[in-house]
């Protein structure tokens, strides 16, 4: 009969050695010590190593764990940029996963579009041609935010600026304006898409012995992709056409702009394509250092243009009017004009608003701004007045809202609509503002502080004379008068007096909340 003899078990044997081992332990030398040391360690390892390979998460599939790992990353800071580019996650997050275990280490590193952020901040910083050369040929996305980059991103720039396809440079005090042109901004791009350039104060100073110019040409003249440029504090133009960018957003808060007016007009007469342009921030006196000698620059594609927040002790307003006069704005843009003074407004803009946008006029006043707004109901074209009311008096307002009314009187206004979280007593009369306002056929109050007055204005009170005389009612054409729901009984009766008194001298005037009532 032949007898098999099975193999012991693996743990056996380790509990035999164990066994061992606590009888000998005190006897052994420290050479023999380590060597078991350095076994059992081993022993762990493949132990961990097995446990591993039988967990639910070793069971995925490679392209479900790679999914997973791009979930990891936390976004970067966007540090004020408010373009619509694609947010940008923190390479480093990463990291960990390749010392889990050797499967996740070989995924993540085989996973290329994992590693395109290449990053270097203040709180890390990552080796800039390591994460380079983990992301193959995966296009690029470069993020500085720090006083200087590094001299291995400086070189991954001049050597693979072409992988690049989304820029952000923030901080950068310590690079001054010569350097970020020749150096940062200089590698040829032909696949750039998005650029953020935002500087802190002191990065804007010239070098004195290389000076950068006004305008520059950036990119080596080769971004023939570039959406989205978003310029801050920086001192310079770029000198480049860019026939595919659309989004243009340019700031000046602490960085004085060395160039003219004729530079701005210039490069977005070379940028055909925009749809979104905003200025911020832009020196009053900047169409007084020179005239600007370039044809009218047409933007037929515009949607969005805003201007606003400009520097300096003069009125923007002859500077805007200049602008409005070399910008041909197409009839279905928004503008925005925000950040003035009411003592701006002493002559008008001068802005051609097309007819059928001017006949819709929205007045809002907050404890921080007058927003007087033209729109058109059926489309989204619209043009925004944005005063600051810091210091203003209502003399001041009234001026305002006189000014821009009288500008735009080529058109009747036939709707406004009002809104204020102030009293009429701190910033107009409402009496003279419904003179100004004479073809207004629906009128909408949305505030109740605001009813009695408006009321009041619309009648007769205190005219005893019962002739049809119209000469002293304002806003004759009005047939429509929407109101806050009125919990009031005085401000009942007085709009009830009022509707009946101008529909005795054939003014009739429909209000949705007395008619309701009766």
């Amino acid at each position: 009969m032949i007898s098999i003899t099975c193999p012991p078990a693996p743990h056996d044997v380790l509990r035999n050695v164990v066994q061992d081992l606590s009888r000998q332990r005190f006897s052994l030398s420290i050479d023999v010590l380590q060597m078991v040391q350095q076994t059992l360690f081993s022993a762990q390892t493949l132990v961990q190593e097995a446990m591993n390979a039988r967990s639910a998460p070793e069971r995925l599939p490679p392209e479900i764990l790679s999914h997973i790992f791009s979930m990891v990353p936390g976004p970067l800071p966007l540090a004020g940029t408010t373009s619509s580019v694609p947010p940008v996650n923190r390479t480093y997050d990463l990291l960990p996963l390749t010392h889990v275990c050797r499967r996740w280490r070989d995924i993540a590193l085989s996973t290329a579009s994992l590693w395109s952020t290449v990053c270097e901040t203040h709180s890390a910083h990552a080796a800039s041609y390591v994460i380079r050369t983990r992301a193959g040929r995966t296009p690029l996305t470069l993020y500085v935010d720090r006083p200087s980059p590094s001299t291995a991103l400086t070189g991954l720039l001049a050597s693979d600026g072409g992988a690049v396809t989304d820029l952000r440079l923030h901080g950068l005090q310590e690079v001054p304006a010569n350097r970020l042109a020749s150096e940062l901004l200089s590698f040829p791009a032909p696949h750039l898409a998005h650029a953020v350039v935002r500087c802190r104060p002191g990065s804007g100073v010239l070098d004195p012995e290389r000076p950068a110019g006004p305008v520059v040409e950036l990119w080596g003249g080769l971004a023939p992709k570039l959406r989205n440029l978003e310029f801050h504090d920086v001192p310079f133009l770029p000198a480049n056409s860019f026939g595919q960018l659309v989004d243009f957003r340019l700031s000046y808060d602490t960085c004085p702009a060395g160039w003219t007016l004729d530079d701005l007009l210039g490069l977005l007469g070379r940028s055909p394509s925009l749809r979104v342009v905003q200025l911020r921030g832009l020196p009053s006196d900047l169409h007084l250092r020179q005239p600007p000698k370039t044809e009218p620059v047409s933007l037929p594609f515009l949607e969005d243009f805003e201007l606003g927040n400009f520097k300096g002790e003069l009125s923007p307003v002859p500077l805007l009017r200049l602008m409005f006069s070399h910008i041909v704005v197409p009839p279905t843009a928004s503008v925005r004009v925000y950040g003035i003074s009411p003592r701006s407004m002493y002559y008008p803009l001068d802005f051609s608003l097309p007819e059928e946008m001017q006949s819709r006029l929205t007045i809002d006043m907050t404890f921080f701004t007058l927003t007087l707004a033209f729109t058109d109901p059926l489309s989204s074209s619209a043009f925004r007045l944005e005063l600051n009311t810091g210091g203003a008096t209502k003399a001041l307002f009234e001026e305002s809202i006189r000014t821009l009314l009288v500008d735009h009187a080529s058109s009747p206004i036939r709707e406004v609509s009002i809104s204020s979280q102030r009293a009429w007593s701190s910033w107009c009369d409402p009496a003279l503002l419904l003179s100004m306002l004479p073809d207004v056929t629906s009128m909408e109050i949305k505030d109740h502080l605001l009813c009695f007055q408006i009321v009041d204005a619309l009648g007769y009170a205190g005219k005893e004379d019962e002739s049809q005389d119209l000469s002293n009612a304002l806003c004759r054409n009005l047939s429509r008068l929407r109101l806050p729901p009125l919990y009031d009984d005085t401000l009942k009766r007085r709009l009830s007096s009022t509707v009946a008194e101008r529909a005795r001298r054939g003014l009739v005037m429909h209000c949705a909340e007395f008619e309701s009532r009766t």
